[in-house]
């Protein structure tokens, strides 16, 4: 059994195995380390399963066979999962999970099912697929949701200790391994120490712009916290981007929902035509020609396989940045030049027709605005086949490792192997005690924000952080270049001299003090982005999302950035992948 002792401002917990994280990745580990009879502890800094950017999920995606082999089309993944993915056993493993002819896939949707998850179906029982760039998406519009109603209350079920608004802060090591971590109670302000015999860091994605689609208070504590540890990160600075639709009653930042082919039967695509302020069909132009025609080739016309999203990404951002965008920074979406009989079809089909005849817009007669943000970022903590880390017994799954691929079955079949793969490495392993001065150290860290002296001109930490994403936003965006890097470098460099000292809470109360987690999400938004900025100035090159103005030409190489830190430096290297050609 799980042992707790308490002393002063310190709680201690002795387990197996401790999960910081609880979205799709996190729960089922905990689910499967429990049915292989390891003790477990999550911690989650929000509301248990009802936190980050799972909840938000809308496909649980199984590869066709007939996969587009032209890597380009995959937003240059193809190599990027070469370099990202140095294991081959890894690579092997993570295309097996996603492969639909493998069967295991499928079984995780079977087995969710059979938990109460829905999935959508024809009438006769099979799959409905969404077919999207070589995807089958078993498609629900609360996919992501509905999989944590399920999973978490069987982790519950399952006897793990849940610790939920519970902030880990920092991965504990003795002699080169991973032995638990400290985490902030933030109901009461103590200090927990949770001893274990493994580590795993299933904290998802990260929020780098006030205009990203993933939550706010996902600061990157995960990817910080292994770094520190000794585990190495890829290519931060790579993201995922997509196009959303504008909802015209709120500010022009608030574009709101992605933007998806309308259907008015499964398979039967009738594709929307995109239109910038002139009213030109901007996937009819000459400067898009090449690009489109050679989609075309591999099957994506937007009708049975969708134009890739990183390809309409690109074309959308391409015609604002030429000054062919609307007032608002974006472009249209039109369906009119549909037939009336499927005008109205659209009515009674589509699910998302009543709610832009909510806020105002009739899609079988107005153009409706669209453009392109931010969502997650494909790279992150390095692992093995065993999804373990360089770091012995800190492990890491889901959206916090680098994935070019993050759907929700990945996670979860990530999370299955993972288990199994902690099984084996603390079967015979001891727990070790932590060590008292990494402890600590870490206690006047966290507590520093609270005991500090009131300084007249004080900045609380939310509006440091917002300072900080607002700079990446100006200096590091889908358009990037060396000029505007270095200068949002010189930016994060004064921000932490002067504005870091500056920072302090509007209250020391240690009960329910958001400001104080607020301080260290924002110290480790603000390690990240020089990371990230200086990962970008290192990809000389332009692929998939990744676009540097002064490098425009399509890169035959995609480039792969890492970082460790050693002797309290950062040390980076690089990895040149070729990107095949077909």
């Amino acid at each position: 059994m799980v042992k707790i002792k308490t002393g002063w401002m310190v709680k201690y917990i002795d387990t197996d195995v401790v999960i910081v994280g609880s979205g799709i990745s996190g729960c089922t580990a905990a689910i499967e380390c429990r049915k292989l009879g390891l003790n477990v502890v999550i911690l989650e800094k929000g509301l248990f399963a009802r936190s980050g950017s799972s909840r938000m999920g809308r496909r649980f995606i199984i590869w066709t066979s007939n996969i587009p082999r032209y890597s380009r089309w995959r937003g240059g993944s193809g190599a990027g999962m070469v370099a990202w993915w140095e294991d081959p056993e890894l690579r092997k493993l993570c295309s097996k999970i996603i492969r639909g002819d493998s069967q295991e896939g499928w079984s995780y949707a079977a087995e969710l099912e059979s938990l109460g998850v829905f999935f959508r179906r024809y009438p006769d029982g099979t799959v409905w697929p969404e077919p999207t760039v070589g995807l089958h998406s078993m498609k629900t519009d609360q996919v992501g949701k509905m999989i944590l109603q399920v999973l978490g209350p069987e982790v519950k079920r399952r006897g793990a200790i849940v610790l939920e608004e519970t902030m880990a802060t920092k991965v504990l090591t003795r002699n080169g391994r991973a032995v638990g971590v400290t985490a902030l109670s933030i109901r009461d302000g103590n200090m927990l120490v949770i001893s274990a015999k493994a580590t795993i860091i299933a904290t998802g994605g990260t929020t780098w712009y006030p205009t990203s689609s993933v939550p706010d208070g996902l600061s990157g504590d995960g990817l910080v916290m292994a770094l520190m540890a000794g585990a190495e990160l890829a290519d931060i600075c790579e993201l995922v981007w997509y196009g959303v639709y504008k909802n015209p009653r709120v500010p022009p930042k608030g574009w709101r929902f992605s933007v998806a082919a309308w259907s008015a039967k499964p398979l039967d695509w009738t594709t929307a035509k995109f239109l910038n302020k002139y009213g030109e069909d901007i996937l009819q132009k000459e400067e898009y020609k090449k690009l489109i025609e050679e989609a075309k080739a591999h099957g994506m016309d937007g009708k049975n396989l969708s134009i890739p999203i990183w390809l309409m990404t690109y074309i959308v951002a391409s015609e604002i940045a030429a000054g062919r965008g609307t007032e608002r920074g974006g472009v249209y979406v039109s369906y009119k030049h549909m037939s009336k009989e499927t005008l109205e079809l659209m009515k009674t089909t589509w699910s998302r027709y009543d709610y832009f005849k909510k806020i105002g817009l009739d899609p079988t007669n107005d153009l409706i605005e669209i453009s392109f943000i931010p969502h997650t970022n494909c790279g992150g903590i390095v692992v093995d086949s065993n999804f373990e880390t360089c770091v012995p017994c800190l492990f890491a799954i889901g959206g916090v490792i680098t994935n070019p691929s993050i759907a929700m079955h990945l996670c979860i079949g990530q999370a299955k192997h993972a288990a199994k793969s902690v099984a084996n490495r603390v079967k015979d392993l001891e727990l070790l005690p932590p060590d008292e001065e990494q402890i600590k150290n870490e206690g006047d860290r966290i507590f520093s924000y609270i005991e500090g002296p009131m300084l007249e001109g004080a900045i609380p930490p939310a509006k440091v952080k917002k300072m900080i994403k607002n700079i990446l936003q100006e200096k590091c965006y889908y358009w990037k270049n060396e000029k505007d890097m270095l200068e949002g470098l010189s930016m994060l460099e004064k921000l932490k001299h002067e504005i870091i000292p500056k920072m302090r809470l509007e209250s020391n109360s240690r009960v329910y003090n958001q400001g104080l987690v607020e301080a260290l999400e924002t110290i480790n938004l603000l390690t990240l982005s020089e990371i990230f900025i200086e990962m970008a100035l290192m990809k000389k090159g332009s692929w998939g999302t990744f676009r540097r103005t002064d490098y425009p030409e399509e890169s035959n190489f995609f480039t792969s950035i890492r970082v460790k830190i050693v002797n309290g430096e950062k040390k980076y290297r690089t990895i040149n992948v070729p990107i095949p050609e077909d």
